[in-house]
């Protein structure tokens, strides 16, 4: 059964949380904007203190600005429980994968205070 516990940014398809909700068995998933999440057009900063408090690896795509909120957040102290950034071609079915995979192949605590792209590998 999985441990993981994502927080999805609303700039990733609400499909991609129906999906790990349905495929992955145990995945505690929220989306921003949902209830017991943060609102839509939360910035950055405050979605890395939501997913540090609720021990959430953060799945977004915003290749553009998140990436330096993380090293702003890390310098200053604080921890993720990952982050991952999603490719700009990646289907959802190939995140969903990825994620399952995370899922059931690591604990999380091996994501603490990384981030990275999917797709893992090309």
């Amino acid at each position: 059964m999985s441990r993981c516990r994502f927080l999805v940014d609303e700039c990733v398809p609400s499909s991609l949380t129906r999906g790990l909700r349905r495929h992955v068995a145990g995945v505690s998933v929220v989306q921003v904007g949902e209830p017991n999440a943060p609102a839509k057009g939360t910035s950055d900063a405050e979605l890395l203190v939501f997913c540090e408090q609720e021990k959430r690896i953060l799945v977004t795509a915003d290749r553009a600005t998140m990436p330096d909120c993380v090293e702003e957040h890390l310098h200053g102290g604080r921890h993720t429980w990952g982050v991952f950034i999603v490719g700009p071609d990646i289907s959802i079915g190939r995140i969903l994968e990825e994620l399952a995979l995370v899922c059931e192949a690591s604990k999380d605590s091996e994501w603490i205070d990384i981030y990275c792209y999917l797709p893992f590998c090309s």
